[in-house]
């Protein structure tokens, strides 16, 4: 019976992030939503950007256009939607109070494409992590060498001041805090600002980028624990240099279980930042004695752009919520490639899917049927907990099949 739920969990798992066409009617296979039916409302729009209303489906996440007077942006996953919109409102505001004391150098506009289209900066490629340490300088070599991910062209933000040494990065961490941004950020925008306040107060100009700055009152997403385990990781990102952060790291995962070759391979992935690795880590050990951790860091394996080690990173996020306010994750299932199942400590079935929009596939209808026929003969309940929202034909067919649903599941209680 275990080997079967493995084996479903697996085929689930990898089958509903598949973006296989189908060709019956009764199946769906959309190509276009409306942005407003899925993106929480505080991220369509704000005095600093807004989202096009047409969003795109790929693989189960959203594919947005933001408009903004940094440019125009194309990005994948509700999730990364929310920390770009954080980090557009902190950098306006910040950029005027630099201005405002006398700084230069910064500007907001992103550069046209020849077809009129402005030019997103914001999702540059970046190297592995460990490339990613003491010197700005050095991404820029990583962006001219990789080129170009998602850009519409091939242009590129403003060089950077050549600054290196602990007490520049010190100065940037640092500003990255009390600015709430994150000082590893895969934002050119982020980084040019960063660096340029960085400078200046190693040169001496210590009240640099102090201005006030009004962050967003409002998260679009709930926090583990209070906030405390954010709050932890944040102080780490700004107290410890790189290879303090991957040594603390080296030492920690292992704890949970994790081969010394899974977290070796986990720490040198291109496509986590060091801030993620850190918050990954950080979550599933608030998951405690649960068994088959290792189960989490092996998938995160599998990982292959940004877009995908941020809803890794969405996953880890989902199974300390569910731990701390749902019930006891007592077990992580493996899934071959695809997502860990979890099981929860009265024996129930959980399914995470860190994704913005599940709709109803054969491969969803022939897993859900297996699943329900291996489990019924138990009576264990099977449980799907989604990041985003489900079609209401999916939500139909899971519910004739008993399985229980949780959608918006990381999303914060709206502010009465």
């Amino acid at each position: 019976m275990a080997r079967l739920i493995r084996f479903s969990v697996s085929l689930l798992l990898a089958s509903m992030l598949s973006s296989a066409s189908v060709a019956a009617a009764e199946y769906e296979s959309p190509r276009v939503v409306l942005a407003s039916d899925i993106v929480p409302r505080p991220l369509l729009t704000s005095p600093t950007h807004r989202v096009e209303p047409k969003a795109k489906v790929a693989q189960n996440l959203l594919e947005v256009v933001l408009f903004s007077d940094f440019g125009l942006f194309d990005i994948t996953s509700v999730a990364l939607l929310e920390i770009r919109v954080h980090e557009l409102s902190v950098l306006d505001q910040a950029i005027a109070q630099y201005q405002r004391a006398g700084g230069a150098g910064l500007r907001r506009s992103g550069s046209r494409s020849p077809g009129g289209g402005q030019v997103s900066t914001l999702s540059a490629p970046r190297g592995p992590a460990s490339h990613l340490s003491t010197t700005l300088s050095d991404n820029d070599a990583i962006l001219a060498s990789r080129g170009p991910r998602v850009l519409r062209s091939g242009h590129r933000g403003p060089a950077r001041p050549t600054a290196t040494g602990p007490i520049f990065e010190s100065h940037r961490r640092n500003v990255a805090y009390h600015l709430g941004l994150d000082p590893y950020s895969t934002n050119t925008h982020v980084q040019n600002f960063l660096a340029k306040v960085a400078d200046a107060r190693a040169k001496g100009q210590f009240s640099a980028g102090s201005g006030l700055v009004l962050r967003p009152a409002v998260r679009s997403s709930r926090l583990v624990d209070g906030g405390r385990i954010d709050q932890e990781v944040q102080q780490l990102l700004r107290h410890l240099e790189l290879p303090e952060l991957r040594s603390g790291l080296e030492a920690e995962i292992p704890k949970m279980g994790v081969s010394d070759n899974i977290v070796a391979r986990f720490l040198e992935h291109g496509s986590y930042t060091p801030s993620m690795r850190a918050s990954m880590a950080a979550h599933i050990d608030f998951l405690g004695t649960a068994d088959g951790l290792e189960a989490f860091f092996d998938a995160a394996l599998g990982a292959r752009s940004e877009s995908e080690a941020l809803s890794f990173e969405q996953l880890a996020r989902m199974l300390a919520l569910y731990h701390e306010h749902v019930g006891k994750i007592t077990k992580l299932i493996p899934g071959g490639r695809a997502l860990p199942g979890a099981l929860r400590a009265d024996g129930a079935l959980v399914l995470m899917l860190p994704v913005d929009y599940v709709y109803w596939t054969p491969s969803a209808e022939r897993i859900f049927e297996s699943l329900r026929q291996a489990e019924g003969r138990t009576g264990r309940p099977i449980e799907l907990v989604v990041r985003g929202t489900l079609s209401p034909t999916a939500r139909k067919e899971l519910a004739a099949r008993e399985v229980t649903v949780r959608e918006g599941f990381l999303a914060a209680p709206p502010q009465g």
